[in-house]
């Protein structure tokens, strides 16, 4: 059974209010983090000169448990609203962890980089030593080294989870190898490296699923990755013009990480119909509206670009600039998403002659065409016995996308977990017959 629309509404209120709860503890936990920035500069501690550095360390370890606290509240809450269909379970889980880990992720950047100056100054380097300057001497200027500081730590460790996402299910294979029991049979005709299903599908199990559970797959926790990197590489470019090139040589790094991991260390995910990448598009696309104007911000307000104009801009307020350069930014994407087409014409004509051949068939199909009268089967005639894993036809492992060397791999895995089980049960029974008395009796 499934909720009313009322008690439905009533644990997405509740959603809305734990996760608002717990964006203002990171709120108040980043704060306290940059008044401990500035206070470990002023009262020179030990490893003051890196005070930047260690305190940004410690924003991205409460980033990282945030994150992962809000995820696993996400889909318990998620479980709770007892959506109908799958479509809405994946739309509503979307909305909750997106929500919560651009907020999570992001809004320490929009501290440092339009309110901490204000509020408690910038630790800044003059004359090759880290300083506190105060409030009042900011002159209006931003947090830009601080920015700059966190953004690189952040980046780094995006790296690094690349590399961690890779050995985690390696580790995973490997563990569960080592304590799974060997089969009896391998099924597999070692002179022209072909296998039976049996094998092939015993080969897939081994593996350690992809992501949680059957329903939300890895490729969610791979979208939201993307969705995260995307943030970092636009909403503030301008405090580090690499993050771009940067961007792209990590996705390339990304998209084989992804494809390894799935061709060779996780079950393959279960394929579905869709018709686009759904909400994700809405996240992308607010996403860069949201970056085109965090970007003008960073331009006006953190690097001070019209704090000193040519004469004839007159002396103009920063808010002004700010207005002026997002309108002519906003015109100019509007303009671009109406003249650029969001499918080429080549792939549009495509669909449609799909769509006439697909008509097609379908009059073939409505046809009165005689239908054969089928043979009458005995039920206890079937025979539902289980064959032998030797069973059955020999199969090529290119129908399957897999490559002959793995079959390979897997005989010397099964192999070696086979000696390494004869070898205990010899010294299991060795021990046992050590502790037995002469007459047969156990001590």
């Amino acid at each position: 059974t499934h909720y009313p629309e009322s008690a439905r509404a009533r644990w997405q209120m509740l959603s809305s209010a734990v996760l608002v709860a717990l964006a203002s503890l990171e709120v108040v936990g980043t704060i306290y983090t940059g008044r401990l920035r500035g206070t470990w500069v002023r009262e020179r501690w030990p490893f003051a000169e890196r005070a930047q550095q260690l305190t940004a360390i410690i924003e991205d370890v409460q980033m990282a448990f945030c994150c992962k606290l809000g995820y696993r509240l996400s889909l318990w809450l998620n479980e709770q609203e007892n959506l109908r269909t799958g479509s809405q379970y994946i739309d509503g889980l979307i909305t909750k962890v997106v929500c919560h880990e651009l907020f999570s992720r992001f809004h320490l950047y929009f501290y440092i980089a339009f309110l901490k100056a204000s509020r408690e100054g910038c630790v800044m380097d003059v004359e090759g030593r880290q300083t506190l300057i105060e409030p009042e001497d900011m002159n209006g200027k931003m947090c830009y080294e601080e920015l700059v500081t966190q953004v690189t730590i952040v980046l780094c460790v995006e790296f690094a989870k690349n590399a961690v996402e890779l050995v985690k299910p390696l580790l995973s294979m490997y563990k569960d190898n080592y304590f799974r029991h060997a089969p009896d049979t391998i099924a597999v005709d070692e002179v022209n490296g072909r296998a039976t299903t049996a094998h092939f599908c015993q080969e897939a199990m081994e593996k350690p699923l992809y992501g949680h559970s059957l329903e939300i797959d890895g490729t969610f926790e791979d979208y939201l990755e993307i969705m995260v990197m995307l943030g970092h590489f636009t909403l503030f470019s301008l405090v580090f013009p690499l993050a771009p090139a940067l961007g792209f040589l990590l996705l390339l790094v990304e998209l084989r990480v992804d494809g390894y991991k799935i061709f060779e260390l996780v079950r393959r995910p279960l394929p579905r119909n869709a018709e686009d990448i759904g909400r994700w598009f809405h996240v992308m696309s607010a996403l860069g509206w949201t970056a085109m104007f965090t970007n003008v911000g960073l331009l006006v307000f953190t690097l001070g670009a019209f704090d000193n104009p040519p004469g004839y801009f007159g002396d103009l307020p920063r808010w002004v600039y700010f207005i002026f350069l997002s309108c002519c930014l906003c015109i100019f994407k509007v303009a671009t998403m109406l003249l650029i087409e969001d499918v080429p014409t080549e792939i549009v004509m495509a669909e449609e002659h799909h769509i006439w051949l697909r008509q097609q068939v379908d009059k073939l199909d409505a046809r009165d065409v005689p239908k054969k009268t089928r043979d009458f089967v005995d039920v206890a005639a079937l025979d539902l016995t289980v064959d032998d894993a030797n069973t059955g036809q020999m199969r090529d492992p290119a129908d399957f996308g897999i490559p002959p060397s793995r079959i390979k791999r897997r005989i010397e895995s099964v192999r070696k977990r086979r000696s390494k089980r004869s070898v205990g049960m010899h010294q299991s029974e060795s021990g046992n017959a050590s502790q037995s008395n002469s007459d047969g009796t156990w001590r």
